[in-house]
């Protein structure tokens, strides 16, 4: 061949042009193996851990997920994806059958160790050859290979990301190899890095850095219910407020959390500042909750709240006068249409003159002589004990509504005030 023949062969070798291969036989595609299923986690946990192949793990209901039976038929059956996934997994499929037979039985125990919960059939988990699961794909129902690989490709951009941190925290000490750990749990799902496989991670984090600078061990470990039951009941239940305050806005500071944690605290600090009675400061932070994140359910729930707490209060027409005195004094108070809706009330008894000091033990919202919602305990209308929540659960139609206020005083008949209600989200 002349040597410009020679290089011209050479070049459309090299581009794959339409002229080259019209000349070469197109290759004959390799026949795509048949897919092994393991018929539980724990054998393809064993087999995962030889080979070093991450676990496809296939989760349905075999007798009653009609989607699952498809998907596997149209999908996971199919010669394109035998072709692409055959040899890059180990495959299990957990059953979670109708009826259940000895075989089944012992299948669920050895997926004792697949603790991964769905709500959603059919199924696709991917884990590591530890078991530890780095993504999942919730009501897979492809029915097309090539969109469903696409999906298990990015999943495998997840595993890549996690571990590459990780290889950095490995070559890493003190506070920045926490931060690698904790960096390649961020690439994860939320749920996924909190499962009980990725506990030595978090472990490795605590110990590289003790003081938790990087904020990964709280980011972590965050609970926002034992945040609320520490910070807000227990200690605004102690008057400890300042302490409470000063404790949430240290956590704020952590920015590692995600924006429901940060949400999460902000709401902590608005139940702190209701209990406080700094309702301006409460409102505020509902504001920040739904700037946070507009469209998040936390920011609806906000909203909801702002509509509840900036809702006018609603004089009453009754006051009390000189004319309450005497040590048990009952009367009655007309709210047909104040209180037109379910929901939760605060009565407030405001003291305007008069040396008496009101004291009230119950106030009782009636339907005619039906007790609809009661408020039973001793307060005064010169503090914040007196106010009075009524939560009412149903207001029937075409009712006339009362509150019947027990209360007593002394007998100057000079005591006089106000009285006010105003519908709220929680006290």
């Amino acid at each position: 061949m002349k040597p410009a023949a020679a290089m011209l062969a050479a070049l459309l070798l090299a581009a794959g042009t339409p002229a080259y291969r019209a000349e070469t036989p197109a290759a004959t595609p390799a026949k795509a193996a048949a897919i092994a299923w393991q018929p539980h986690f724990e054998a393809a946990l064993d087999e995962s851990k030889v080979s070093g192949k991450d676990i496809f793990i296939f989760i349905t209901g075999s007798d009653w997920c009609k989607p699952g039976v498809r998907f596997k038929t149209q999908v996971l059956d199919s010669t394109a994806f035998r072709q692409a996934a055959g040899n890059r997994f180990t495959f299990a499929v957990i059953d979670h059958p109708d009826v259940m037979t000895d075989a089944r039985r012992e299948a669920e125990k050895k997926n004792a160790k697949f603790t991964l919960w769905t709500n959603c059939y059919p199924a696709v988990a991917l884990a590591d050859p530890s078991g530890r699961v780095y993504g999942r794909i919730a009501c897979a129902k492809e029915t097309k290979p090539a969109a469903f690989l696409q999906k298990v490709a990015r999943l495998q951009a997840v595993k890549a990301a996690r571990d590459t941190e990780w290889e950095l925290a490995e070559k890493s000490q003190g506070v920045e190899r926490a931060t690698h750990f904790g960096k390649g749990l961020d690439a994860l799902d939320e749920d996924l890095a909190r499962q009980k496989e990725y506990q030595p991670i978090r472990e490795k984090i605590k110990k590289a850095d003790p003081e938790d600078k990087s904020g990964y061990t709280a980011r972590y470990a965050f609970n926002l219910n034992s945040i609320m039951e520490g910070q807000v009941w227990r200690l605004a239940g102690e008057k400890k407020f300042e302490e409470a305050e000063t404790d949430l806005d240290r956590q704020l500071t952590n920015r590692c959390l995600t924006v429901t944690q940060r949400q999460g605290l902000t709401a902590a600090k608005f139940a702190l500042y209701q209990r406080w009675e700094r309702k301006e400061d409460a409102l505020a932070q509902l504001k920040k909750i739904i700037e946070l994140a507009p469209a998040s359910d936390m920011a609806a729930g906000a909203k909801g709240y702002l509509d509840f707490l900036q809702s006018a209060p609603v004089p009453v027409t009754d006051r009390w006068d000189g004319s309450i005195c005497g040590e048990r004094a009952v009367w009655l108070i007309n709210v047909t249409g104040t209180l037109s809706q379910p929901g939760t009330y605060k009565l407030c008894f405001t003291q305007k003159a008069g040396g008496d000091k009101l004291t009230i033990s119950e106030a009782v919202l009636l339907c005619g002589d039906t007790e609809l919602a009661a408020d039973r305990h001793e307060g005064r209308a010169d503090n914040s004990s007196g106010s009075y929540l009524l939560e009412v659960k149903e207001v029937p139609a075409g009712g006339k509504l009362t509150i019947r206020v027990t209360s007593r005083c002394g007998g100057w008949h000079n005591s006089s005030g106000e009285i006010t209600i105003s519908k709220v989200a929680f006290e």
